[in-house]
């Protein structure tokens, strides 16, 4: 029962560390910084901090040259494409939105498994594509007015974090320690990032003071503090739970969104987002492990 209690614990502040994310951002660009320095900055600083620990707790990094040409596939067209496309289209929808539609990679990542793998989908993993769906029509066909650049730069968000969340099932991947993927990842994100910025001449970092404080909290609450505690909490309740409890950050990014940045929350984007995140649920439930409970 301890285990559940701190397990879960780690989770929810795994899950507040991701929800704090898009109002931090957000903040720095509004005071006068663009918006990808402060993406750039955040991942050079947890970049620095990642491989400190990885030297100091002398966790293992040499990997073979297919390994590592295959880390930087996933890191640059998987996590740096998601993070990049995310980050751009907070500059046309609400933070709430963008969070609800990235929401939807699990059952992206359910239909991309289908194709590679050629096995029959399971009964609640349709009955969960169908909820999303709805879920998404109601969000974005109805109501106002949706900005299409905004929609499709989360729509690619969503489909490269599911990329890079099928790469990381990769057998040689899962091998190594987490915080050493993670070092991988933030260290080549802010590499393809910084080409990025260099080639749209883009300014590479932060403006003002603001705008560094911003992607330093980014770095410790948002990518190091909440990698690490997601980890820790996966390994005391398991995937399953940690992804249902982890379902609550669409409706945290929500909260902060009306309270800090002044956002309006609709009718539809209430509605489709709680059908939405009932998909996610009933994707993420084991309900022959309940059958077998009761």
């Amino acid at each position: 029962m301890k285990d559940n209690i701190k397990g879960s614990i780690l989770i929810i502040l795994s899950t507040i560390g991701y929800s704090i994310m898009p109002l931090l951002s957000i903040k720095a660009k509004l005071n006068n910084n663009h918006i990808l320095s402060i993406l750039f900055t955040r991942f050079l600083i947890a970049t620095i901090i990642l491989w400190a620990i990885v030297l100091i707790k002398k966790l293992k990094f040499f990997i073979s040259i297919k390994n590592t040409l295959f880390i930087v596939f996933i890191s640059v067209f998987g996590f740096s494409l998601t993070s990049i496309t995310l980050y751009i289209s907070y500059e046309y929808l609400s933070s709430s939105l963008a969070t609800l539609i990235l929401f939807s990679h699990p059952i992206i990542i359910t239909i991309i498994e289908y194709f590679l793998k050629k096995k029959m989908i399971e009964t609640k993993k349709i009955f969960a594509i169908i909820f999303t769906s709805l879920g998404l029509i109601l969000i974005l066909f109805t109501g106002d007015k949706i900005n299409v650049k905004g929609l499709i730069l989360t729509i690619i968000s969503s489909f490269a974090y599911s990329l890079y969340c099928i790469g990381l099932s990769k057998k040689e991947i899962k091998e190594l320690h987490p915080l050493t993927i993670n070092a991988y990842v933030t260290l080549l994100s802010s590499v393809s990032i910084g080409i990025f910025m260099y080639i749209r001449n883009i300014h590479i970092l932060p403006s003002n003071l603001d705008g560094y404080i911003a992607s330093f909290n980014l770095a410790i609450f948002s990518t190091i503090l909440a990698t690490v505690f997601f980890i820790k909490g996966v390994s005391l309740i398991g995937p399953s739970t940690s992804a249902l409890i982890s379902t609550i950050e669409p409706l945290l990014v929500a909260i902060l969104g009306v309270a800090f940045l002044n956002e309006t929350m609709t009718l539809n984007i209430i509605l489709g987002g709680f059908i939405l995140i009932l998909g996610i649920i009933i994707l993420e439930i084991d309900f022959k492990k309940l059958k077998k409970s009761n």
